[in-house]
């Protein structure tokens, strides 16, 4: 055998060996205790045989070190809770599906497929409904599935566009409309005909949307600016100049005031709900990537992670001092939190550990750990 056809047998066998070894990482075959890697960084126990950074093949990032159960096609992205049922829904962008569980028992109840890539959920208390925005692919629409919240089926499946994309949704009780937002758009949906009514431009991509019970506004954050619109016109009537990147909103009806978290910053920017100018800005940790707001305690919960190992935490703020109070350890990557007025208890959807973090609003403790997908 000649030179040639050697070096050409060996560069076939290591393009087979590596396609091996990268279908095996992918259907989670290789996740292996996690060893404390980059000693340089103050890690320790790095060296020979350590694993420096690990690849998650189902959506290409990159993390340093060696991070635990990153790739089995299970990535909760969204959570919601239906007053009605008692239930809460998580969907899951891994799988196209959304994940039902009881909170009492801690159960799953059962998991509904529904479009591609599905990656913001919302109640509408008004129909009983669940709504799904699933952003699609090149191949298949943008759309927003409708779950029957008695019987956990889908019953209607509404086309938005292609890359559109449909990841942040908000209910305005006045009107009874569901307000998507999209790419440039914002679609608004009849939650009685479940039809598509009207599409109001905005400026950038929508990345977190809200409702203000106070003024009856609807917030579309995207990037460096806030824009209100009037449902009355379904118009934009004002915008608002913001620091960064928005990637989530909150109202907190105690005060008024509106919260809104960016991506790659460490500020949460406070907004007074009724004159709509700045009250000042809140040092969060790494970044804002989910918020919600306790009844009880009168608490917000912003959702943080590590970008360098995407170790989670959730910052605790009392709204009336704006002054952060805790600090809670979740899983890795958290990307959604919601409180479920039923049993007082905070969720939050660590998208990389495949669970629920549940938090005591009473202690600030994690009291339970719920698996998603994998039943």
């Amino acid at each position: 055998m000649s030179k040639r056809v050697k070096l050409f047998s060996i560069l076939i066998a290591s393009a087979i060996l590596f396609s091996l070894i990268a279908s095996l990482v992918y259907n989670n075959q290789f996740l292996s205790k996690p060893i404390n890697v980059h000693a340089e960084q103050g890690f320790p126990n790095a060296g020979i045989g350590s694993v420096v950074d690990t690849l998650d093949l189902l959506n290409n990032t990159l993390f340093i070190g060696n991070v635990p159960n990153v790739g089995n096609g299970f990535l909760p992205d969204a959570i919601a809770y239906d007053s009605q049922n008692g239930y809460i829904y998580v969907a899951d962008a891994g799988s196209n599906t959304t994940t039902v569980i009881n909170p009492i028992t801690g159960a799953l109840v059962t998991n509904i497929k529904v479009g591609v890539n599905p990656d913001a959920v919302l109640y509408d208390p008004s129909n009983g409904y669940i709504y799904v925005g699933n952003y699609g692919s090149f191949r298949t629409p943008d759309s927003v599935t409708v779950i029957n919240g008695k019987t956990n089926k889908v019953i209607t499946n509404i086309i938005t566009g292609y890359y559109n994309s449909p990841v942040v949704m908000t209910y305005d009780p006045q009107n009874g409309y569901i307000y998507v937002g999209n790419a440039c758009v914002v679609t608004v949906i009849d939650g009685k005909t479940n039809t598509i009514v009207a599409n109001i431009t905005v400026r950038y991509f929508a990345h977190a949307i809200l409702y203000d019970p106070q003024n009856g506004y609807i917030y579309v954050a995207s990037s460096g600016q806030l824009e209100i619109i009037n449902p009355t016109t379904n118009n934009v009537s004002e915008t608002i100049k913001i620091p960064g990147s928005a990637d989530t909103i909150l109202y907190d009806p105690l005060n008024g005031n509106i919260y809104i978290g960016y991506h790659n910053s460490k500020i949460l920017t406070v907004i007074n709900g009724t004159s709509n100018k700045l009250v000042g800005n809140i040092t969060v940790g790494t970044e804002a990537d989910a918020i919600t707001y306790d009844p009880q305690n009168g608490y917000i919960y912003v959702v943080n992670s590590n970008p360098f190992n995407g170790k989670g935490f959730v910052i605790v703020i009392n709204g009336k001092t704006n002054t952060i109070v805790a600090n809670i350890t979740v899983g890795y990557c958290p990307d959604a939190i919601l409180y479920d007025p039923q049993d007082g208890y905070i969720y939050v959807a660590n998208k990389y550990s495949n669970t629920l973090s549940v938090i005591d609003g009473e202690n600030n403790t994690i009291i339970m750990t719920i698996p998603i997908g994998n039943y």
